[in-house]
Parts: structure tokens; sequence; C-alpha cells
């Protein structure tokens, strides 16, 4: 049962590690074309255009950060110390 738990676990983590790639993609171009809506609403073209994109790829990157924490979270709670004891830690 075990091993069909971590199988699935990996699964489900490398589904969500390729789903990176389209949400940064998509928060991109939803924020690209926000910016071409306001513009073309308020006129203040390439303002909109710009600014949507930063916008969304700022949403990308927040997302992309928010997937890849807890897998760096995960690969840190290893049997194995990461780090050697310094000589004057003492048990």
């Amino acid at each position: 049962m075990k091993k069909l738990e971590r199988q699935s676990r990996g699964l489900y983590q490398a589904a969500r590690m390729a789903s990176v790639g389209l949400e940064l993609a998509l928060s991109v171009v939803i924020g690209y074309f926000g910016g071409k809506w306001l513009e073309e609403r308020w006129g203040f073209a390439p303002w909109g255009s710009i600014g949507g994109l930063l916008l969304g790829f700022g949403a990308g990157l927040r997302s992309l950060w928010r997937t890849a924490r807890p897998a760096d979270d995960e690969t840190d709670n290893t049997d194995e110390p990461n780090e050697k004891p310094r000589p004057d830690d003492h048990d």
C-alpha cells in the first residue's frame, strides 16, 4: 500500500510541475488581452498591453513559486541531515 501511495504522490507532483509552463503562459496571455481591452476602452495605448503583460508575468511567477516551494520542502525532508553538526553543538 505504501508503494502505491508513493507512486500516486509522485505522479501528482509530476503533473503539477508539468502544468507550471501552461500556467505561466496563460497568465501572460490573459494579462496581455486584459491590457488590450483596457486600451480599447480608455485609449491609453500601449500602456495597457505593457501593464497587462507585466501583471500576467508576475502572476505566472507567483504561481511558479507556489508550486515549486512545496516540492522543495518535500526534498528537504529526507532521512539524511543536510548539514554537518558544528563542533560546538552538544547532544
